[in-house]
């Protein structure tokens, strides 16, 4: 029987955009909130998941007052879920990315999963896509479940995928994006193409809440 871990990544600083110097931040408890619905999105559709963070100093250095529930609903989610995993370094979008695929990669490898689904809390997929990914790569034996990227058409999607956790674990490298200019680019150079499916409209994403709860009632209805 394949196991699948669903790594869910999340910026604990919550910050959104690409750019460090233009990214603007969400109010934590609404972040956090947020956070624990698409953990149970993944958990109602029967699937293990773990969070892994950016920007993390430990359960008791997130935020608790009468302003913000930031911390208790953290906790909330540490009920759920295998585990919370994080790092206090937050780099920025790119490798901060990467670090969060490679605390997934870990993770799945420690616990003894076959492949790893990697999101982000703003993600919302397709109806049966989690078990397509599953299929394709824990028992047909592709190593990558995602779509081709860039405008060259040479890079692989790292936002929402799916992967065999041996094929990437011991190579994976968060730092050495910086060489490649991208993580889609570092992606795609650890894989042979011929082992990737390349597939179109496998899931939507936003950065507004309303947006992506909408969304997410839509999935649950199927």
């Amino acid at each position: 029987m394949v196991k699948t871990l669903v790594n869910i990544s999340y910026c604990c600083d919550h910050a959104k955009g690409a750019d460090p110097e233009r990214a603007w931040h969400l109010p934590a408890q609404e972040h956090a909130e947020w956070l624990e619905k698409a953990c149970d999105l993944y958990l109602d559709d029967g699937f293990d998941a773990i969070v892994s963070c950016t920007g993390f100093h430990g359960m008791i250095n997130v935020n608790n007052s009468r302003t913000s529930y930031e911390r208790d609903v953290m906790w909330r989610i540490a009920r759920k879920v295998r585990t919370i995993v994080g790092c206090p370094q937050n780099p920025g979008h790119q490798v901060g990315a990467a670090l969060c695929i490679r605390q997934g990669l870990e993770a799945a490898s420690k616990f003894g999963y076959d492949v790893m689904i990697h999101t982000a809390e703003d993600v919302v997929p397709r109806k049966h896509v989690l078990g397509d990914m599953t299929e394709m790569c824990g028992i047909v034996g592709y190593r990558y479940y995602g779509s081709i990227w860039g405008p060259k058409r040479d890079q692989l999607n790292a936002q929402f995928f799916a992967c065999r956790v041996n094929d990437l674990v011991g190579p994976w490298d968060a730092a050495a994006v910086t060489g490649y200019g991208c993580i889609e680019a570092y992606l795609a150079s650890l894989l042979d193409f011929d082992d990737c499916l390349d597939v179109e409209n496998y899931y939507r994403t936003t950065h507004d809440h309303s947006e992506w709860t909408r969304w997410a009632e839509e999935y649950k209805r199927g």
